[in-house]
């Protein structure tokens, strides 16, 4: 039987364990388990290595080495293993865990200066990006398309396009004024950065993707699924770990401002929500 036969999302996906191809993924995803955690480990306890960084800066590198730990690296395996057992949900978290690995693993490459830290970046980096690659090469859309006739996709994409826009105004207001003056943005200033990673990420590939897959899943297209399932449980992984690390940077620096951390903890409460609203359309139909 061929998974585009089932009608079940969970019932096609429990259909059989990974094939041959599919290890790859498996095998590149452990691998990236076990640089993850030993860089978070890393980064946390020895932080001592980041002492040309300003203060807020060493918390904040502190607290996302902790998020990635805790919150990452757990569903990252947890939902390997799940997915080994047919469960095509777990698939999508798999995929958000990669995507929030690899976009912190720009971060730690790009956001910080030279350290001795610099080749277990580069590491991260590469195994994340190539277990991204894997599990997308070995995505099952035919399943996606038999099975994600439960899922609510106005409301997660109308979710997914708040997100982008939400976002994106705080960047734009900080971008735009230095961009017509020549000058460096305004949170810049304290930092001892030149330039913001985050800002290429965000404006190159997350609100693309977010803008793109929200118009790809109101079609209720394939590639519109995997993008949300992906985006959404990375944004839900990223703003609880935002939470952290200014959490962290006030711990390192008292002047450092806790304001964002409520609202990045609401932002985490609602992504929750709407991660739940999509992995239950996938559930088994009762009747």
């Amino acid at each position: 039987m061929k998974l585009s036969e089932t009608t079940s999302a969970e019932g096609m996906a429990d259909r059989g364990r990974p094939g041959r191809s599919d290890r790859v993924a498996y095998g590149v995803s452990a691998a990236l388990a076990t640089v993850a955690a030993l860089v978070s480990v890393t980064s946390f306890f020895f932080w001592s290595v980041f002492n040309r960084e300003v203060p807020m800066k060493i918390g904040n590198i502190r607290g996302t080495a902790l998020a990635m730990l805790l919150i990452a690296v757990p569903l990252l395996i947890g939902s390997m293993l799940l997915s080994s057992r047919g469960s095509l949900r777990a698939r999508f978290v798999w995929l958000g865990s990669l995507a929030y690995i690899t976009y912190t693993a720009v971060m730690f490459c790009f956001a910080l200066q030279f350290n001795s830290f610099f080749l277990l970046f580069v590491a991260l980096l590469a195994v994340s990006f190539w277990a991204l690659v894997t599990l997308l090469s070995h995505f099952d859309f035919a399943a996606v398309m038999a099975g994600g006739a439960g899922v609510p996709v106005r409301a997660v994409a109308v979710y997914m396009l708040a997100c982008a826009v939400i976002f994106s105004l705080p960047w734009l207001r900080d971008i735009i004024p230095a961009t017509m003056s020549n000058v460096f943005p305004s949170s810049f200033e304290g930092t001892g950065i030149t330039q913001n990673p985050i800002y290429v990420l965000d404006f190159a590939f997350t609100f693309p993707l977010l803008v793109l897959g929200a118009a790809w899943l109101w079609r209720r297209r394939a590639w519109g699924y995997v993008i949300a399932g992906m985006t959404v449980v990375m944004l839900t992984i990223e703003t609880a770990g935002i939470a952290i690390d200014q959490a962290f940077g006030h711990l390192h620096d008292p002047a450092a401002s806790l304001g964002g951390v409520p609202i990045m903890v609401a932002f985490t409460l609602a992504g929750l929500v709407f991660l739940a609203l999509f992995l239950r359309g996938w559930a088994p139909k009762r009747g």
